[in-house]
């Protein structure tokens, strides 16, 4: 069966040619244990999402049609994936998780309500580099250790454990 796809497009150019292109993207809600609950697909009427030159994954604003008071399973800090999906109606589903990209990933900091002809809901997410703001380094002297191994320590130690930051160096 199809999965849903919330799909993107733009219209640019090649060459002198105006081009209509067409993106999928599947946006999936995960617990705190990265257990995907549910897929987002039918409720989203309007998503956007940034890339920062530090750290990846900037920004998402996600908008979905739900009553503020009756919203679903979505809580603060569960993770939220955006990826890029094959055209369901050129390639077969049956390809599975690898023909996905994944696009942006994070975590939802706020659930904001939005009170418009119609009621919905906003979720304002963040890049996992964001819970390096909740991490706490102790006073810790190093001493004849070059920058890289004082950097790389500290990291290991400290940012990593506890967090979803991915060490991808």
């Amino acid at each position: 069966p199809a999965l849903p796809a919330y799909r993107l497009g733009y219209t640019g150019r090649q060459g002198t040619r105006k081009v209509d292109v067409m993106f999928f993207y599947q946006v999936e809600l995960l617990d705190k244990t990265d257990k995907v609950i549910e897929i987002l697909q039918k409720d989203i009427f309007s998503i956007n999402w940034t890339y920062d030159t530090l750290g990846g994954c900037g920004q998402c604003q996600i908008g979905l049609r739900r009553e503020f008071g009756n919203y679903g399973t979505i809580d603060l800090d569960y993770g939220i994936k955006i990826r890029r999906m094959p055209n369901p109606y050129t390639v077969s589903w049956s390809s599975g998780v690898d023909s996905q990209q994944l696009r942006w990933s994070g975590f939802v900091q706020q659930i904001a309500p939005v009170f418009d002809a119609k009621e919905s809901v906003k979720l304002n997410c963040v890049g996992y580099v964001r819970q390096l703001q909740y991490v706490q380094v102790p006073n810790v002297t190093y001493a004849n250790v070059d920058v890289t191994s004082i950097a790389l320590g500290i990291v290991n130690s400290y940012a990593l454990p506890g967090t979803r930051v991915l060490n991808t160096a």
